[in-house]
């Protein structure tokens, strides 16, 4: 991770995911799914105070695109 919001994201997805990811790894490819955003969009919101849809999650291409979209 280059930024911390991109430290913070992927720390968030891998304790949802529950084994080591890279920020470059596509939510949906490493085993994401509509559940799995919805939760993820929750912790977000706490962490960050942002409101993403889970829409943004699913589509990203990268983990680091959703830091981006906090930054």
């Amino acid at each position: 991770p280059s930024t911390a919001t991109e430290k913070e994201v992927l720390e968030i997805m891998e304790n949802i995911f529950q084994f080591p990811i890279g920020i470059n790894h596509s939510f949906t490819l490493i085993g994401g799914n509509s559940l799995l955003a919805m939760h993820i969009v929750t912790l977000l919101k706490e962490k960050f105070s942002v409101e993403l849809p889970v829409s943004a999650i699913l589509s990203d291409a990268k983990i680091s695109d959703t830091a981006k979209r906090i930054d």
